[in-house]
């Protein structure tokens, strides 16, 4: 079983490596090949969803708490169906928010892929919103240990899934989750490994 995983790496390594000559050819970087890249370095991680070397943590945009976060950002927005099927695609699933620390980080994150013309970014995470006890829960179905809500949400009982909306200026008081219906489109989604 050993050499049979080692083969695998192997083969992954080299496609993308091979995928990463490619694009230095490039001088456009698209969404499609960002989540391809992905897709071939998260099957590097192996275990029960925490990646455990640092080679295989090297692929994350972040790492916390021993998981892998990949923000995929698509410029044709997407619904929260599409998010969730973009972390899939690279075996991973929209993201949780664990903690005070880990919602600074991924906004941290989130901040440095503000596309130009804007100020701001806003992302799916894979949480979820109970309109009637409004309690915030993972996907996991437990209840969320931290929220920060946008100001002036959540709590409409049409909007059960969250996301995080981040300005281009950290002193702005304008961050934080925000409850949102299913179709609507944004920019990208966190997802977790």
């Amino acid at each position: 079983m050993k050499q049979e995983t080692k083969s695998y790496r192997v083969l992954y390594e080299y496609r993308l490596s091979w995928i990463m000559d490619r694009l230095s050819m490039k001088m456009k970087f698209s969404s499609f090949i960002h989540v391809a890249v992905f897709s071939l370095a998260i099957n590097l991680c192996q275990g029960h969803g925490t990646c455990s070397t640092k080679r295989e943590l090297e692929y994350c945009d972040e790492v916390y708490d021993g998981k892998c976060y990949v923000l995929i950002t698509n410029d044709n927005r997407l619904n929260v169906f599409e998010a969730r099927a973009s972390c899939h695609a690279i075996g991973a699933n929209a993201a949780n928010i664990y903690s005070k620390e880990h919602f600074n980080r991924m906004v941290a994150l989130i901040r440095t892929r503000i596309v130009i013309g804007l100020n701001y970014h806003h992302i799916w995470t894979g949480m979820e919103l109970n309109t009637s006890t409004k309690r915030m829960y993972l996907s996991n179905g437990n209840p969320a240990d931290y929220t920060r809500w946008f100001p002036g949400r959540p709590f409409n009982p049409a909007r059960s899934y969250v996301g995080i909306h981040v300005q281009s200026d950290p002193s702005h008081a304008s961050h934080g989750m925000f409850d949102e219906n299913a179709t609507y489109k944004l920019l990208g989604v966190l997802c977790e490994i």
